[in-house]
């Protein structure tokens, strides 16, 4: 499962509906909160977090990752993006690194 964290809500639902596309689980979160519970919550185990691109949302989302190390079950990958990526380079890069 991906988690996309990150402010910008037209990026999340994009990015969400492209990687539902092609049959990636897929859960959202635009506070630090809801990225905590997506990651300490019960269900399938978060494999990749998907960040949004400013500066702000990857600082909230490696914070996170890094105060919940402890307490996740698996190892979680953070992907920042840029501004200039496309929802397409985004989801063939996630492909790629979910099959590592």
């Amino acid at each position: 499962m991906i988690v996309l964290y990150g402010s910008d809500r037209a990026w999340r639902l994009a990015l969400d509906a492209a990687l539902r596309t092609v049959g990636i689980a897929v859960r959202t979160a635009s506070r630090q909160a809801e990225l905590a519970k997506c990651l300490t919550g019960a269900g399938t185990a978060v494999e990749l977090v998907i960040v949004g691109p400013t500066r702000e949302d990857e600082t909230v989302a490696r914070a996170t990752v890094s105060s919940l190390a402890a307490h996740l079950l698996t190892g979680n990958r953070v992907d920042t993006t840029t501004p200039d990526e496309t929802i397409a380079e985004i989801v063939r890069r996630a492909q790629a690194l979910l099959a590592r």
